[in-house]
């Protein structure tokens, strides 16, 4: 019985931290990011550059997608520009700034929401 109880959390374990990542196809290799490490995400043409506390992700997939497959804490700040709520350290104006001093454009209609949700 104690060997059935440790499996189980074990798989529990496992489905939880499947949870917490987003599963990419980036330069022909599957990644695995988890979303904690996901600072913000940039727009640019047809690409998204998903920028991580370990490194950038480029990656062929539209700003609708992405926001499909991301938790609640990732927000659209700007047309071009998803933040993680998680990594905002103050909005000054018409930016973002992160813990990790990059600022990030914040539009004007998106102030208000994005200030409500700090």
């Amino acid at each position: 019985k104690a060997l059935t109880l440790a499996i189980q959390r074990v798989i529990s374990n496992i489905q939880e931290e499947r949870n917490q990542m987003l599963h990419l196809v980036c330069k022909g290799q599957h990644q695995k990011v988890k979303f904690n490490s996901i600072k913000y995400i940039e727009s640019a043409g047809r690409k998204l550059n998903i920028y991580t506390q370990e490194g950038l992700y480029e990656i062929n997939m539209t700003m609708a997608e992405i926001m499909e497959r991301l938790p609640k804490q990732f927000v659209v700040c700007h047309r071009s520009y998803v933040i993680n709520l998680d990594k905002v350290m103050m909005v000054q104006g018409d930016v973002i700034q992160l813990s990790t001093r990059e600022m990030i454009p914040l539009s004007r209609s998106k102030h208000k929401e994005i200030a409500a949700l700090l």
